[in-house]
């Protein structure tokens, strides 16, 4: 699965935003909510993950933007 994360500046490492599921003609639609509080959402980063997603990033980054 993707995972998506959100980059905060004030956070050690990046929020989880949750799991990015696509489906079989490769398009995803995804509304999210971080789990933890954010101060700031500098950027938005996109990771390869284990089926159902990670606590904490543990595979490549994919997509990082602004």
């Amino acid at each position: 699965d993707y995972q998506l994360w959100v980059v905060d500046p004030k956070n050690p490492v990046p929020v989880d935003a949750g799991v990015v599921r696509v489906d079989s003609k490769g398009f995803a639609k995804v509304d999210f909510k971080p789990l933890n509080d954010v101060s700031e959402a500098a950027k938005f980063a996109l990771s390869v993950e284990k089926e159902g997603g990670v606590p904490k990033g543990e595979g490549p980054i994919v997509l990082i933007g602004p």
